[in-house]
């Protein structure tokens, strides 16, 4: 057998903090790109931040919104982006400052709360579409009130 580098998976991934946040109705926040396609609020985890600060700037400028506490990661998945490489996605719930949403930021059209049920009937982008397998997992979280407003 003849080893071909080619059909390996690249090793290069780009790193995403994503949130889970909640309403008082137990809804979570999603947002709308340019494509009609969804994702959670959050992006690219930069070399010089920690985790908790990515997600603070992020959640910043894509909704215009303060983070009053961000907990712990609850669960991962990767997707593959459209500019060719891997993304992996770190995702941690998420509480707000204020729980109104000011705007969608750049790239995004859209930003609201949906629930369970039309979370699953979402149209996810190809980085996010992972996400709908751990839908059980991001409404346990709010039945446990593991970040409390």
């Amino acid at each position: 057998m003849v080893f071909n580098p080619r059909e390996l998976q690249s090793p290069f991934y780009r790193v995403a903090a994503r949130a889970i946040v909640f309403d008082d109705h137990g809804r979570v926040l999603v947002i709308k790109d340019k494509y009609q396609e969804y994702e959670l609020p959050g992006g690219g985890w930069e070399y010089d931040e920690d985790f908790e600060t990515a997600i603070r700037r992020e959640l910043k400028e894509e909704v215009g919104v303060d983070v009053q506490a961000v907990g712990d990661v609850a669960f991962t998945y990767r997707g593959f982006g459209e500019w060719g490489y891997w993304t992996l996605r770190l995702v941690a719930p998420v509480s707000l400052v204020h729980g109104n949403v000011v705007s969608p930021g750049d790239g995004m059209i859209a930003a609201h709360y949906v629930t369970r049920d039309e979370f699953l009937t979402l149209q996810w982008c190809d980085e996010d579409a992972a996400v709908i397998h751990y839908v059980d997992k991001i409404w346990s979280l709010v039945e446990k009130k593991l970040v409390k407003r």
